[in-house]
């Protein structure tokens, strides 16, 4: 199993000898990597490329370097080196998970002056449209807002969320002092609507 020189000696009936020797070269077996076993998400579509060989035969009778994967499955390919050595490599898809949508409320109407908290838990990365990456936010102002998320899987999903202006709001403010010198403002402590 090692390269190298080898050498025999055999003896025949009447006690003659022969050295036979052998000069062996034990070529390298081909390494293909399909990569892990996984899961895809939805509508992805994944390229399975074993690495560069002479020749390809690939579970679907195929003689290409790659093929294309978008459903559950065992995929296996048999290449072969420039020394005619080949190798199997195999690889699985377990299942298909869907993408994260609809995770946003639905569109909100804000009044001036006042904040909407939205908060998406439950994902393992947040992209907001504004340039945030919690999983939380603070509006303040109207306009469209995109998250982008990505779970558990590695699946990303976007969602979007309208918030516009609120007319028929009720303006209150509560002043932080008094001046009580019957001017007529602020001359008792109280809400103003």
């Amino acid at each position: 199993t090692i390269t190298g020189v080898y050498a025999d000696t055999l003896l025949n009936v009447v006690g003659c000898d022969s050295v036979i020797v052998t000069q062996l070269t034990v070529n390298p077996s081909p390494q293909p990597n399909l990569g892990v076993d996984k899961n895809l998400c939805a509508d992805e579509v994944l390229i399975l490329d074993p690495g560069i060989f002479t020749s390809y035969l690939w579970y679907n009778g195929s003689n290409s370097r790659t093929v294309t994967a978008t459903a559950p499955g065992l995929f296996w390919v048999k290449v072969t080196n420039e020394k005619n050595c080949s190798a199997i490599d195999s690889f699985t898809i377990n299942r298909i998970n869907q993408r994260p949508s609809l995770f946003l409320p639905v569109n909100q109407q804000l009044c001036a002056g006042a904040a909407l908290n939205i908060q998406v838990p439950g994902y393992k990365s947040y992209l907001w449209s504004t340039g945030e990456n919690t999983s939380s936010i603070i509006m303040r102002n109207p306009g469209i807002f995109e998250l982008q998320v990505t779970d558990a899987d590695n699946c990303t999903g976007s969602d979007s969320m309208v918030v516009t202006q609120k007319t028929d709001c009720l303006p209150l403010a509560i002043p932080n002092t008094f001046t009580p010198n019957n001017d007529g403002r602020n001359d008792v402590f109280k809400p103003i609507i």
